[in-house]
This record gives structure tokens, C-alpha cells and sequence, in this order.
């Protein structure tokens, strides 16, 4: 009869840790380097958000031109990795409004299985649209009453949408 063994757990130790911050947690000196260069990086980043809305509106123009053809599936694409791009961009630059809108977009975009109706492109461009005015006006809050108005409208049309087509955002 042989002896039953307990297995033995080895836990190697993690050297990427130690890479990543120098040694383990981080301490407040780090802390304000991090700060500080997402400071910078968000006074920069209305720039580049503008610039990824140029892309965007660009692939909205093309989706347009090529609606209905082998195209318009890989527009789509595009227009959801910039607005996925937008999403997650937004909130940590201090746009949160970016964020939700943005994320309206790649929701949009993202239930639309059979690209059969024009009035998704007026849609797409109303969420480009908003993205142009959040950016020009520097509106920086979600919570305020432009910020809510703009959320319940954009809402309100894909909803609509939606709803006309039988198409449902899975939440």
C-alpha cells in the first residue's frame, strides 16, 4: 500500500512587482509622479481627443459614401474601436461625459447586425456630433444639467432606434 503525499503548493515569487513599482506598494513620492503626468497628459488630451473625432467623423463620411456595400462592415469597425478608444480616454482625462457618450457609440454600433437603414448613419453622426460639442466647450462635468440633457437625448434616439428594429443592448 503506498503512503498518500499532500501536495505541496509552491508559490514563486513575483518579480514583476518589484519592476513594476521598485519595491512592492506604491508610496505618496510615486503617487505624485503619477498625478503629475496625468495632469500633463490631460492637458493635452483635448487635442488628441479631437484629433480620433476627425478620424471618426472621417469613417462616418465613408460610411455614407459606401452604406449597403462589402465596405460598410469594416467602417463599423473602425467607428467602434475609436469610440472604445474615446471611452476609456475620457473619464481618466477628466471628461466623463467623453466616456458615456462614447460608450453609447460602441454600444450602437456594436448590436448592429444587419446594417439595413440609413438613419443609423444620422445617429452615428449625432453621437460625433455631441463628442465635437463636449470637446469645443470643454464640458467637463456629467452630472451638471447640459450633461444630463445630453445623455437622456442621446439616449432617447438609440433607444428609439432600437426599438423600431428590434434590436436590444444587452446590459
Amino acid at each position: 500500500m503506498t503512503q498518500h503525499i499532500a501536495p505541496q503548493i509552491i508559490t514563486p515569487p513575483n518579480k514583476l512587482r518589484h519592476k513594476v513599482s521598485g519595491h512592492g506598494d506604491m508610496d505618496d513620492d510615486m503617487r505624485k509622479k503619477i498625478n503629475i503626468t496625468m495632469r500633463k497628459h490631460e492637458l493635452h488630451y483635448n487635442k488628441h481627443a479631437l484629433e480620433q473625432l476627425d478620424l471618426l467623423n472621417q469613417y462616418v463620411r465613408d460610411l455614407s459614401r459606401f452604406f449597403g456595400s462589402k465596405k460598410t462592415d469594416s467602417i463599423l469597425q473602425h467607428i467602434y474601436y475609436i469610440s472604445h478608444s474615446m471611452r476609456g480616454e475620457g473619464g481618466c482625462y477628466g471628461f466623463p461625459l467623453i466616456t458615456q457618450v462614447a460608450h453609447s457609440l460602441c454600444e450602437f454600433v456594436e448590436v448592429l447586425d444587419d446594417v439595413h437603414h440609413k438613419k443609423l448613419i444620422t445617429i452615428i453622426e449625432t453621437h460625433c456630433q455631441t463628442l465635437n460639442i463636449i470637446l469645443k466647450k470643454n464640458i467637463k462635468q456629467d452630472g451638471d444639467k447640459v450633461g444630463q440633457e445630453i445623455s437622456f437625448r442621446l439616449n432617447a434616439i438609440v433607444e428609439k432606434y432600437l426599438k423600431e428594429h428590434g434590436l436590444y443592448i444587452s446590459s
